[in-house]
Parts: structure tokens; sequence; C-alpha cells
């Protein structure tokens, strides 16, 4: 128990050095009691602070290793929405990854329509809807996303989109 304790310390302290450690990787060592008190550290100190990204992390690695839910997971990513829509992308590849297409479409159109950035939505979030539209047969839908990007940042890449334009390089 103290070495949860004092792994938990090191891990979520913001002046700590050690950035690199994985808590899984002490599992053996700490044992079930430990990695109990490990994971109800985590979780408090989530609950604190859900927007540190140390928290978040830590939060995330919990869920997937120990097969929590998607929903949990996307709560976790929900509780600090990136100005860009870059989280409302993860949140979508989750879903979708989850076979919740329907619901990773929405949280990813969602993120367009809430991108809060001066340079407008994440190009991925932006590739990853108009994907999607095209799929399917939704064209109207790609060009008013271009459009509206493009009225938003003039440029060729934003109205062909990234992908498209790096074959032309």
């Amino acid at each position: 128990m103290e070495t949860a304790e004092w792994l938990m310390h090191h891990l979520l302290d913001e002046d700590s050095e050690i950035t690199d450690i994985d808590l899984f990787d002490y599992r053996e060592v700490l044992g079930e009691p430990g990695m109990t008190q490990a994971r109800e550290m985590v979780v408090a100190a989530w609950r604190i602070n859900p927007k540190a990204w140390t928290e978040k992390y830590l939060m995330e690695r919990l869920l997937k290793a120990d097969g929590g839910s998607v929903d949990a997971l996307v709560a976790v990513h929900a509780a600090d929405l990136a100005p860009n829509g870059h989280t409302h992308l993860v949140i979508a590849k989750e879903l979708e990854a989850a076979g919740r297409a329907a619901e990773a479409l929405e949280w990813a159109e969602r993120g367009i329509r809430e991108a809060e950035s001066d340079w407008g939505p994440n190009d991925e979030l932006v590739a990853f809807v108009c994907e999607r539209y095209a799929l399917a047969d939704r064209l109207t839908g790609v060009v008013a996303i271009r459009r509206d990007l493009l009225q938003a940042r003039p440029s060729l890449a934003a109205g062909l989109g990234e992908h498209r334009y790096s074959r032309w390089r």
C-alpha cells in the first residue's frame, strides 16, 4: 500500500520529473490491494481536476486496461473538450472502434459545429466527417463543410482537404 501511495504521488505530482512510468508496469509489485488503491487515487485526482493532462491520461489507461465502458471513456474526454474539436475526434474514433458509428459521427459533427479556434475545426476532424459523408453518399455535406472551412481560412488545403492536397506537392 505504501508503494502505491509513493508511485501515485510521483505520477500525479506536477513537479515530478517522472514522465514515462506506466502504472501497469507495477501491477505485479503492487498486487491487487495496491492496484485497487492506485485506481482509487487516480479516480479521486481526476474528479478534482478532470482537465489535467496526467489525471486524464491515467483515467484513460485505467479504463482501457480494466476493460472499462466506452461511455466512461467518452465521459473522461468530454470533461475537457479542445476548442478546435480534436477531443471530439478522439471520442468519435473510440465510439467508431466500439461499433457505434452513428454516435461517432454525431460527436464529430458536433466538434465541427462547436469549434472555437481561430483556424476553425481540427483538420483531422474535418477529414473524418468528410470521409464518412462521402461513404454515405452525402456529397452535399462534404461540399458544405469544405466551403465553410474555405471561407473561414482561404487556402487550397482547406478547400480540398490536406490529404488530397498532399498528392499534388
